[in-house]
């Protein structure tokens, strides 16, 4: 998500940060689900699973306590065994320090080619889709746009480790 890479490399470039390395990357749902009165026991359980970050973290036992705060990791989708070591299936949701840093590289590569192509006159429409995105769903411009949605890119959807190769070969 580019988005998210777009404020980490933006954070990352403020001086008030530092020189200080990202700590992760992630959203958090402000608006809390409307439920019904007869699923009050929602808002205990699954409620807080809803509300949990999603993104990354840096895979530091002791950064993820930090961000957290909380003695049970309430906040995010991550869980530690009692030696304190991930669980396998919190791997997912955390990132070494190597990848934000190819990552933001990434996110700058896009942004300054995005940019030359908007300085040359190039404003195209390009939505995407996959098989869990349509790009054009959602969008309320589509009156301004005109972009017929018969004419969508059919993008293959890729896992997070696909998406990393391609950007390593990409960069180098």
């Amino acid at each position: 998500n580019i988005q998210l890479l777009t404020y980490l490399m933006a954070a990352k470039n403020l001086e008030i940060v530092g020189g200080r390395a990202p700590a992760g990357m992630m959203y958090y749902f402000l608006k809390y689900p409307v439920k019904t009165v007869e699923s009050a026991n929602w808002a205990a359980g699954e409620g807080d699973k809803a509300l949990k970050f999603s993104g990354w973290t840096l895979d530091d036992t002791e950064v993820i306590k930090e961000i957290d705060g909380s003695e049970n990791l309430d906040f995010l989708n991550i869980r530690l065994t009692t030696k304190g070591e991930l669980y396998s299936t919190s791997k997912k949701n955390v990132q070494s320090a190597e990848i934000f840093a190819l990552l933001t590289k990434f996110a700058e590569e896009m942004i300054r080619r995005t940019g030359k192509k908007i300085l040359t006159g190039n404003i195209e429409v390009k939505p995407v889709k996959t098989p869990k995105i349509d790009a054009c769903k959602y969008c309320v411009y589509g009156e301004i746009c005109g972009f017929k949605s018969d004419k969508i890119s059919n993008v293959e959807y890729l896992d997070d480790n696909k998406i990393l190769e391609q950007i390593k070969e990409e960069l180098k």
